[in-house]
């Protein structure tokens, strides 16, 4: 993962579906962009970042730092994996960001439909290892009059684990847990139990 410690407790297997939650503000995105940017840079692994509510420029800005941070200077002593190249260039070439805000077509719905249609595209043309969903809740998710929220979200589920393993990658779905998973008072209580569906995600 680029973090020794956690190492003992994760490791990057595709074809795999990895959830990240938390209580509000405590960092998920930052956190996941940062793991990405590790398997970019001590793997080379490509990817694509679908973006609901973070400022993609600022994602950029963010990446852009971490690539200058790694790269490698002429006579320098860095330590690692390095970055060889400028990080304008690096950043250009290992991400790709999708923001449905900046689509103009505001008559296009972004259902199962088209995540299904946008990972596939990030593999096929750009060759993406890793996508981020970030967040789902952000996903319109409707359901017929035939189903339950729980019956949905398990048929979601199974078509992102289908997608993973057809394309053998990583997807990443960022969630915010539910209002009572928010209210927790340590950060260590929440668990997927606490997502919308909580018994889905956890099975």
């Amino acid at each position: 993962t680029g973090w020794s410690q956690f190492d003992n407790h994760f490791r990057l297997v595709p074809p795999q579906l990895i959830v990240v939650t938390g209580k509000p503000n405590a960092g998920k995105s930052q956190w996941t962009l940062s793991l990405v940017a590790n398997w970019a840079r001590l793997y080379g692994l490509k990817g694509a970042i679908l973006q609901f509510e973070d400022d993609p420029e600022r994602n950029r800005k963010d990446l852009l730092r971490y690539a200058s941070a790694w790269r490698k200077h002429e006579g320098g002593d860095d330590k690692g994996v390095v970055i060889n190249e400028e990080p304008k260039a690096w950043v250009d070439r290992m991400f790709r960001s999708i923001s449905p805000n900046e689509d103009l077509n505001e008559e296009n719905d972004y259902d199962l439909n088209w995540l299904r249609a946008t990972i596939e595209e990030a593999v096929v043309r750009h060759c993406a290892k890793w996508v981020v969903i970030d967040p789902w809740n952000e996903i319109e998710h409707l359901w017929g009059r035939q189903d339950t929220e729980a019956t949905y979200l398990n048929r979601a589920l199974k078509m992102l684990k289908r997608i993973a393993r057809r394309y053998q990658i990583a997807l990443i779905v960022v969630t915010h847990p539910t209002k009572e998973g928010a209210n927790k008072t340590s950060v260590n209580d929440v668990t997927l139990s606490d997502i919308n569906g909580g018994q889905v995600w956890s099975n």
